[in-house]
């Protein structure tokens, strides 16, 4: 079973990272398998990697 959750975008970071927030929790993670991401997107994390832009 995969367990993803929606978050939005709120900064891109260097290297294919990005600063994502879900109810005021940010963390960072990786958009090494996503593309044309920008901040206010959403897109779905697992396990610290973007997978699919909302």
């Amino acid at each position: 079973m995969c367990l993803a959750i929606p978050v939005e975008v709120v900064a891109l970071q260097p290297g294919e990272r990005a600063r994502v927030s879900v109810d005021g929790v940010t963390r960072e993670i990786s958009l090494a398998l996503v593309e044309n991401v920008t901040p206010g997107d959403f897109v779905l994390l697992h396990v610290g990697y973007a997978i699919r832009h909302a």
